[in-house]
């Protein structure tokens, strides 16, 4: 997470940008492509506000509210639709996680503030809000779309229909853009790993995502989750990210990245760490009143070991 926020930060301060003004990660990988930064920042963005409610001291507060700030303002400079779509949707879930669930009001406060503010940025950079109409309108004037509305859309059809022709094993992994001959990813991870290895792939990976997001809701169930704020405020970011990432995967390529792996993982050790919580804080510990010096004593003349009542 911190690290997502450095380079996003640094990314800002830096502003590489694409011929179209799009705003790239410095490093090289998948978060220089600004779909992938956006996307990434969209599913990290709770669990910053987790580490900011959960820090106890006002620098870190303050750090972690300044990275969130330009977290927002990065995913508006990458012009990327699906990040802004999933930031959206995870910007909701911790309104409602951390906010009304949690009942912060000050929270709900600030949500309504930064909306204000993110439409107004929306509605003073024309060709963002071009590029979002262009969701559902195509490429209209403004948006520098290049067709790609009409793209995704073959690209959509092409993914169902390889995979409805190879349904067991599919063309195999990175092999759909050259077999659909777009040359091009089919920029919907569901489709796109359904064509490319097979129906049961595509069930395999939704039953991961779906599992791991039932495992939030179960962590709720563990006495452990009642007892520590800790624990608490990751079920909520963790949950928010992996929704995030649910909804943003519909409009990238992002079966072979790691970033939902990493989130399955932090998951799942979290349900680890609760019911390990719950296990320590039920335990009756040995008290030191327990002892007493005279059994020392007597066992010693014994040649017994001390024993404890």
């Amino acid at each position: 997470m911190g690290t997502v926020a450095l380079i996003t930060v640094a990314s800002v301060i830096i502003h590489k940008t694409q011929g179209d003004g799009r705003l790239m990660g410095i490093q090289k990988g998948i978060l220089e492509n600004p779909n992938d930064l956006a996307i990434n920042i969209a599913i990290n963005f709770p669990l910053a506000l987790a580490f900011l409610i959960g820090e106890k001291g006002a620098l870190s507060k303050i750090l972690w509210a300044g990275s969130m700030a330009v977290m927002l303002k990065a995913v508006v400079a990458t012009y990327s639709r699906s990040g802004m779509v999933a930031l959206a949707f995870t910007l909701l879930i911790c309104v409602w996680e951390f906010g009304l669930k949690g009942r912060r009001p000050m929270l709900l406060v600030t949500a309504v503030v930064v909306a204000v503010i993110g439409l107004g940025v929306m509605l003073g950079t024309p060709h963002y809000l071009a590029r979002l109409e262009s969701l559902a309108f195509g490429n209209i004037q403004g948006a520098n779309d290049h067709g790609s509305l009409e793209g995704r859309k073959a690209l959509l059809m092409a993914s169902l229909r390889i995979m409805a022709e190879h349904p067991l094993f599919g063309v195999g992994p990175g092999n759909f853009s050259g077999f659909s001959g777009f040359w091009q990813p089919a920029h919907n991870t569901y489709t796109g790993l359904g064509a490319e290895t097979g129906v049961p792939g595509l069930f395999l990976f939704v039953l991961l995502m779906a599992l791991s997001l039932r495992k939030t809701a179960a962590v709720r169930k563990l006495p452990g989750y009642a007892e520590h704020a800790n624990i608490r405020l990751w079920a909520s970011g963790l949950r928010a990210g992996l929704g995030a990432y649910m909804v943003g995967a519909m409009f990238a390529t992002t079966e072979y990245n790691l970033f939902p792996y990493f989130m399955v993982g932090y998951i799942c050790a979290l349900y680890k760490i609760a019911s390990v919580a719950d296990k320590a804080t039920n335990a009756k510990p040995l008290a030191l009143t327990q002892w007493n010096p005279r059994d020392t004593q007597d066992a010693a003349k014994r040649n017994e070991p001390a024993r404890i009542r």
